[in-house]
């Protein structure tokens, strides 16, 4: 186990929260395409992490990253509601930490 991974990770989820507010709307899809792709996107990574109490902080940043970034999204989300279901329930089974699991909630 590396803590510095984790906190690599965490700054890396939290250096992304700006593009919930400062990307244009046109550059939303792709960047949709690529935040939820089943193969490297950020879904991926919180999955992978979920049951590592090193990635604590990483994953409570993603989980807010995301929150902040559908909010501002609103309808144009909707396909990806049901991977994010399945990802926050995954999360919540196998976190161990409690902050982990009361925002995969959210």
């Amino acid at each position: 186990s590396h803590p510095r991974r984790g906190e690599e990770g965490r700054q890396l989820a939290q250096d992304l929260f700006p593009l919930c507010y400062d990307l244009p709307d046109e550059q939303l899809a792709l960047s949709l395409s690529s935040l939820f792709s089943p193969e490297s996107g950020s879904l991926v990574f919180v999955k992978q992490v979920a049951d590592l109490d090193e990635f604590s902080d990483a994953l409570e940043s993603s989980f807010k990253f995301l929150i902040a970034f559908l909010k501002r999204l609103e309808d144009r989300a909707s396909s990806y509601s049901p991977d994010l279901r399945e990802t926050a329930l995954s999360v919540f089974s196998r976190a161990r930490l409690g902050k982990v699991r009361m925002i995969s909630l959210d």
